[in-house]
């Protein structure tokens, strides 16, 4: 158990890492060239739903608005691990390409993102100086597989998580050299 964060603590933090993750990226595109993409152009597209995505962010931070505390609190916390989010969060990817019949043709490319999410994940830590751990607390976040279902609602409701953003960014892999999913694209589907 860990002393629940307050929101002034939190807060640096949340801003070191947002600002860190488009920097953290460039530093891991050797992840996205090893799928055969360029990531300048694949980089470039993700960009263009900037503003969707970060809508989603906002709407993620509202959502959990209250895992940390308005002032200073004695209140204990579990300690929460990195892995289990990452689990949980790969489980709803896989069950999503599972549903439209695409799981099977893009699990490699699965894993390159976990390399990726991994190095970025690394980056943003050390950019941030481990900030998140420096304080010695934690947030009072609802499970791993809540976070995921807040994470996909909020992205859906920005408008960054629907069936023609995917099937656009799929369509940009392609183009930046994935040729590998051009049949997968269309089949793309957001339920």
């Amino acid at each position: 158990m860990e002393r629940m964060c307050t929101c002034d603590e939190v807060r640096p933090c949340k801003d070191n890492a947002i600002n860190s993750v488009i920097p953290c990226s460039d530093r891991c595109q050797k992840h996205a060239e090893e799928a055969g993409a360029n990531y300048v152009m694949l980089r470039d597209c993700i960009l263009e739903y900037r503003p969707q995505i970060v809508q989603a962010i906002e709407c993620v931070t509202q959502e959990l608005s209250n895992t940390c505390s308005a002032g200073p609190t004695d209140m204990q916390v579990p300690k929460r691990y990195a892995i289990g989010m990452e689990l949980a969060f790969v489980e709803e990817i896989s069950s999503m390409l599972t549903a439209v019949g695409v799981h099977d043709q893009v699990v490699q490319f699965i894993a390159i993102g976990r390399k990726f999410g991994h190095c970025l994940q690394d980056c943003i830590e050390r950019e941030t100086n481990r900030c998140a751990d420096a304080d010695g607390c934690e947030l009072n976040l609802p499970s791993d597989n809540q976070i995921v279902q807040v994470v996909k609602n909020c992205a859906i409701r920005s408008g960054v998580f629907t069936t023609s953003v995917v099937q656009s960014l799929c369509e940009c892999a392609v183009r930046s050299g994935v040729s590998s999913l051009n049949d997968i694209c269309p089949r793309l589907v957001v339920q």
